[in-house]
Formats: C-alpha cells, sequence, structure tokens
C-alpha cells in the first residue's frame, strides 16, 4: 500500500460526502506532533461548496475511512491522519539499496557539464561548488534512469591562453632584465613563478649572456619554451588531479583547441550564421544580431580574425545536441550571468534540437575565525580546492558546499568543517550511521538477526517518525528533478538522522526479549540500508566506525 491509496480513499470520501469526483488530493508530512500525514483539500473546496475550510474538515473526516488509517483529525481547515503499524510496515519494505529509483527518464541521454574553469592555473573555492553540486546533479539524474554524462568543458584556446603566456613572459622579463615590468599580467600566483623559473633556467642554459636579448627575444623564447615544456596540459593534469580528490569522475573532457577549432565547426558555424542572415560583417567584424542583453549585437568573429567565446560557446552546445543529449544541463558561476542571454538567442536562431539548461550557482566566501580568508600562494588571490582539500577531507566539504542552494551566496565555515564531532552536520549524520552497524554488531555478538520487515508488528512512535522520515525520500527526488536543488537532500538527511539519534536515545533495542529485540533490528537494518543509499546518491563514502563524538 502507498500514500496513492490513502489520496484514494480521502477522494472517495469527497465523493460520498459533497458528491464531488475528480478532485485530486495532495498529501504531506506535518510537523509529527500534529499526524503522520495531512491534506489542506479542504482549503481547495471552501470556494466550491461554499462552505467554511473548517465545515468541510469536519464532515470530511467523518467520511474518511480505511482499515490502514487509525484516526483522522480535522484542525482548522487541515485534515491530520495517523496511520496504524501495518501501513507504516509496508512503506519501510519498499526501502532497498536502489531505494528511490525511478525509470522517468529511461531511454534519454543528458548530459552535465560543469566546473570547466579555464586550464590557466589550479582550481579555486568557487570552483568546488559548482563542481559537487554538478556531480550530485548527475546522480539524481541518473536514479531516474536517465543516460547521463558528465563533461568538463576545456577552455584551451583563445585570449585566456595568451594571458598565461604573459603573465608568465612578464616574470621572466623582469627576472633577466632585473628591471620591473608594466607588462600584461593576466594570471598571478605561485604557480605562475615556478614555470617563469623553468623558462629563465632554459633561455638562460641556450644563451649564457641573456642580458643582451630584446624584449621581443624573450618573449619568443618564453612562448617557445612555454610549448615545450607543455605548460597548459600539466595544468591541465593538475586540475585532473585535484578534480579525482574532489571524488568526481568526468566521462570526458572536452578540448575547444581540438575538438571544434581545429576540427572547423566554429568556423562553420559562424559561416552558417551569416549565410542564414543571422549575423553581419561591421566594422571588419562578424556580429551575431540582436544578441546582447540590450538587444545590440555581439561579436562572433573579432577584425583579427580570432572567435570569440560566444561563437565558440555555440558551436560546442551543437555539438552537444549532435552526439544525442537533450537537454543538456550547464552549472556556471554567476559572474558569468551576462553570457546566457547571447547563448539562448544563438541557440534559437540556429533552431537547436535541444533545450540547454543554465544554473547559476552564486559565490562562496571561506570564513576562518569568523573572518573572511582569502590568502593563497598557490593562486595568488584566491584560496585553490588542493589548499582546502588538505584541510578538510573531500567528502567533509562536498556536504558542506551541498547546504545551500546553489542560486544564493554561502560561506563555508572552515572550522567548523574541520571539527569531526557531531557539531559538523556531515559527522552528524555519519556517527547515526556508525551507530547502526555498532548496533547490529553488537546484536550478532549475542546470535540476535534483524527479523524480516514483513514480520515487523507494533511499531513505536519513534520508529514510526524513522519510517515516515525516510519514506519521504522517493518524492523528494522527483521534486529535485524539476529544479535540481540538491541542497536539499542535506537538510533533509540531517532531520533523518535526528530521528535515528532520537530513536536511539529514546527506547532500548537490544536488551530486550529477542522476539522485540530482533523486531528493534529490523529498522536499525533499515535504516543502515537507507543510510548507504543516501551516502550513495551523496558521493559520499559511508564509514562504519566512528570514535566517540
Amino acid at each position: 500500500m502507498s500514500r496513492i491509496d490513502i489520496q484514494s480513499a480521502i477522494e472517495a470520501a469527497i465523493k460520498d460526502a459533497f458528491g464531488l469526483s475528480g478532485i485530486k488530493v495532495e498529501l504531506s508530512c506535518p510537523d509529527i506532533q500534529h499526524g503522520q500525514l495531512a491534506t489542506n483539500v479542504a482549503f481547495r473546496l471552501a470556494g466550491q461548496l461554499k462552505l467554511a475550510p473548517g465545515q468541510i474538515a469536519e464532515q470530511l473526516a467523518a467520511a474518511i475511512g480505511h482499515p490502514l488509517v487509525a484516526t483522522v483529525t480535522p484542525a482548522g481547515g487541515f485534515i491530520n491522519l495517523t496511520l496504524t503499524s501495518e501501513y507504516w510496515v509496508k512503506q519501510a519494505a519498499q526501502i532497498t539499496p536502489e531505494y528511490g529509483s525511478t525509470q522517468i527518464g529511461r531511454g534519454k541521454k543528458i548530459q552535465v557539464e560543469f566546473i570547466s574553469a579555464n586550464p590557466t592555473g589550479p582550481l579555486t573555492l568557487g570552483n568546488g561548488r559548482g563542481g559537487y553540486n554538478g556531480d550530485v546533479v548527475a546522480n539524481v539524474l541518473k536514479s531516474a534512469g536517465y543516460q547521463v554524462e558528465r563533461e568538463y568543458y576545456l577552455n584551451d584556446a583563445g585570449n585566456q591562453i595568451k594571458l598565461v603566456h604573459n603573465s608568465i613572459y612578464a616574470v621572466v622579463l623582469e627576472r633577466l632584465t632585473h628591471q620591473p615590468t608594466d607588462h600584461i599580467r593576466g594570471y598571478r600566483g605561485e604557480y605562475i613563478e615556478e614555470w617563469a623559473d623553468k623558462v629563465v633556467g632554459l633561455i638562460q642554459k641556450e644563451h649564457k649572456t641573456p642580458g643582451v636579448l630584446s624584449p621581443d627575444q624573450i618573449e619568443e623564447l618564453t612562448n617557445k619554451y612555454i610549448d615545450e615544456l607543455g605548460v597548459i596540459g600539466n595544468i591541465v593534469d593538475q586540475v585532473k588531479a585535484s578534480v579525482k580528490r574532489m571524488g568526481i569522475n568526468f566521462d570526458n573532457w572536452f578540448s575547444e583547441l581540438h575538438n571544434l577549432h581545429k576540427t572547423g565547426k566554429v568556423k562553420q558555424l559562424v559561416n552558417g550564421l551569416v549565410e542564414g542572415g543571422h549575423a553581419t560583417n561591421k566594422d571588419g567584424a562578424i556580429w551575431l544580431k540582436d544578441a546582447a542583453e540590450d538587444g545590440g549585437d555581439r561579436v562572433l568573429q573579432k577584425t583579427d580574425g580570432e572567435y570569440t567565446y560566444l561563437a565558440a560557446d555555440l558551436a560546442y552546445h551543437m555539438d552537444k545536441f549532435e552526439r544525442g543529449f537533450n537537454p543538456v544541463i550547464n552549472l556556471w558561476g554567476s559572474d558569468h550571468a551576462g553570457q546566457v542571454p547571447s547563448i539562448q538567442h544563438g541557440l534559437k536562431l540556429l533552431n537547436a534540437p535541444g533545450e540547454l539548461k543554465i544554473l547559476l550557482f552564486q559565490l562562496v566566501r571561506l570564513i576562518k575565525d569568523g573572518k573572511e580568508f582569502k590568502v593563497s600562494k598557490r593562486a595568488g588571490t584566491y584560496v585553490t580546492m588542493d589548499e582546502l582539500l588538505d584541510e578538510v577531507p573531500s567528502d567533509v566539504l562536498r556536504f558542506f558546499f551541498l547546504m545551500r542552494s546553489y542560486n544564493t551566496p554561502m560561506d563555508l565555515d572552515l572550522d567548523l568543517a574541520k571539527e569531526q564531532s557531531q557539531k559538523n552536520p556531515m559527522y552528524y549524520l555519519m556517527y547515526s550511521y556508525a551507530r547502526a552497524n555498532s548496533i547490529l554488531e553488537q546484536a550478532e555478538g549475542r546470535g540476535l538477526k534483524p527479523a524480516q520487515m514483513s514480520a515487523v508488528a507494533d511499531l513505536t512512535e519513534a520508529e514510526i517518525a524513522l519510517i515516515r522520515q525516510m519514506t519521504q525520500f522517493p518524492q523528494l527526488l522527483i521534486e529535485i528533478l524539476t529544479d535540481y536543488g540538491v541542497h536539499r537532500l542535506t537538510f533533509y538527511g540531517i532531520e533523518v538522522a535526528q530521528r535515528f539519534h532520537e530513536l536511539y536515545e529514546s527506547q532500548k533495542i537490544i536488551d530486550l526479549n529477542p522476539q522485540q529485540a530482533r523486531q528493534r533490528l529490523a529498522i536499525i537494518e533499515l535504516y543502515r540500508i537507507f543510510m548507504e543509499r543516501y551516502f550513495n546518491l551523496l558521493g559520499i563514502t559511508p564509514v562504519k566506525r566512528m570514535g566517540p563524538g
């Protein structure tokens, strides 16, 4: 039996009491002190019946009857229901290692692209938010039956790569001339200094008197050695290593340079827009018509022949659709919000055969000792993910990054994240799981095994409260599919763990007669299965044993 049966019983009561058919009833889970399930259908019927919600609720409560409904209580227009232990046992029996999985997306290919930071330096704090959120969005989609691909888009062409060269060259120039320079430095940090030192060493090895070299010669040599050293490739390797430390596995790393520019896809797309009358040549550049936020045009190809981000992004997303993905989901930092109208406009002009959904996540501040913390040797300005991972385990960071909706700013409390006690929300959940495992191990040592859930009879109030909380999981996953708000999983998990801790502290489990103990252990075993499913969906490794906390 499911909630649908209870809904049907209420819908039948509406027909019996008021002669109305086709009324859809929705059930919610109120505060447990008011009941186990509730409906506000009386408020919705008030206008149609020309009666007060409270009066409708009283008449309807008297008409509701079902063998698994224990009590029906009208409360100011709401109708609160408590259900029998038999109902909750049947609900609990549905909890399996794949609990909440559906086939909603069966046969559909969907892509989630996230992080996609320019390969110009190490991943930073902000990349962590997009990374962990994107990974869990992909997990939820996969659990709904979608064929999901995780992709990282490498912007390894264009101006940002030139800025890496310029940044290294500026340091090399200072090293060799022993004079400060005002040359453009797009990126700063220890990693730029390290690459510059390697280039200086190679120049000094090739030229015994590098001081006589002109700035142009130094720049030419710098670019030569940057390519020979494989600087961009090394940065990409560092990014991949950081991503691995975060516990994220991308199915595909897509290169802008090799997959779009060298294949001619960007050129082909721009030419097609011109031929279709959607782009125009103006002042030596090619512009996409009516693509800017203010209704103006946006550049696709500059006067020097170089293509813009917009041109490459349009080619990239058309490539995604050509690969059969629909929809495609991007997680972008909020600083890219201005690009959204242009790319959506361009895809519309191109008659894109799919939908692009863009989730914009807000900035993250790292808080230490109650103050914002920004110091980083590696990045120069921002804290890198590797520095953060040196301080806090990835699973803890993952949980913390998921604790706020992606579209609101968040503060990451470093001191709380490092706290290895139940004050830390992630450890609060993990301790509940470890407790469940400890109870089951102790029981096994006494020769006690959990009963089959189907054999469980009477449930305590604490057990019903826990089961009720766990069985909200499938509906929560369906809701997340509508807006990708995976942050709700963290708050939900905390509530489930709270119900477990209350059960643990309120009743004996092992120290009962064997039959009662086996029934209580069935609930503990159920919780263990549920939490392993929950942690798996979050991408967190469950820990069976933890120290006191």
